[in-house]
């Protein structure tokens, strides 16, 4: 058996091909600091686009991006591991930390039998300034 993530784990079906299991999901993004507030926010149809706050843009053609506002690392972890770490990387051990898995619909005796792990996603855009 091998582990994948998020929370995800791969099994070999009897038709030899692939299964996933999906145990439990966290998200932290612009729509919302958990699952809850992030689906409200799909469902309501919330734009989180907005003029760039965090950092400049005189030489970026794009002014508005979907930024994460209000996100205290030290809500998710001790402040000398967030000093530590960059923000995406503060945002993604954030997220990791809401994944609650649902073990309560897992088939009887599945979690001895399988590893399962976590894996973290992100996408890294960096402004880079020359001069």
């Amino acid at each position: 058996m091998n582990s994948i993530g998020p929370n995800l784990v791969r099994l070999a079906g009897r038709n030899g091909h692939t299964r996933v299991v999906v145990t439990g999901m966290g998200t932290v993004n612009p729509l919302g600091k958990d699952l809850e507030e992030y689906w409200d926010g799909l469902i309501e149809g919330r734009s989180t686009a907005r003029n760039v706050e965090s950092f400049p843009t005189q030489r970026l053609a794009t002014k508005f991006a979907c930024e994460i506002h209000n996100f205290d690392p030290q809500n998710y972890m001790d402040r000398k591991a967030a000093q530590r770490m960059a923000r995406f990387s503060q945002i993604a051990v954030a997220a990791s930390g809401e994944i609650e898995p649902s073990e309560g619909h897992m088939p009887r005796g599945f979690w001895p039998k399988a590893r399962s792990c976590e894996a973290m996603a992100s996408s890294i855009w960096k402004a880079a300034s020359s001069g």
